[in-house]
């Protein structure tokens, strides 16, 4: 009997974290556009400045259309087909490109609407970006 019970909450978890990598992968489907990049590397006034520019254009002009078999990334209308996957528990974005670099992202925040996500550099800093669903 106890063991039909353990075997019962093994179930119920595993169902439980295939359903949350479900549903992050049904609300990553769509195109976003980037809001904000935030970068906790220390830096004086003038890298804060060029950094700063760098983003604006980046915000101005990169799109991400996620489909379910690909991610089409857009910038100043050029495109860049990649590959993308999610971990079972929809924690962690794994985006591959076409000549096989990869990033991973863990996912902090998203719903209909916005996507967060942070990356772990070299150096241990943390660059955080937000993305809007725009469709």
């Amino acid at each position: 009997m106890k063991k039909i019970v353990a075997y019962s909450l093994i179930f119920a978890a595993f169902v439980i974290f295939a359903s949350c990598g479900q549903k992050t992968e049904q609300m990553i489907l769509g195109t976003w556009k980037l809001t904000s990049i935030e970068n906790s590397t220390p830096m004086n006034d003038v890298e804060k400045q060029m950094i700063k520019e760098t983003n604006n254009e980046l915000i101005a002009k990169e799109k991400y259309t996620f489909s379910a078999d690909k991610l089409i990334l857009s910038f100043d209308n050029i495109e860049t087909q990649a590959a993308w996957t999610l971990s079972e528990d929809g924690k962690v974005l794994k985006i591959t490109m076409n000549e096989g670099k990869e990033y991973q992202y863990d996912i902090v925040e998203i719903n209909d609407t916005k996507l967060v996500w942070a990356e772990k550099t070299d150096e241990n800093f943390t660059i955080t970006t937000s993305l809007e669903k725009i469709k």
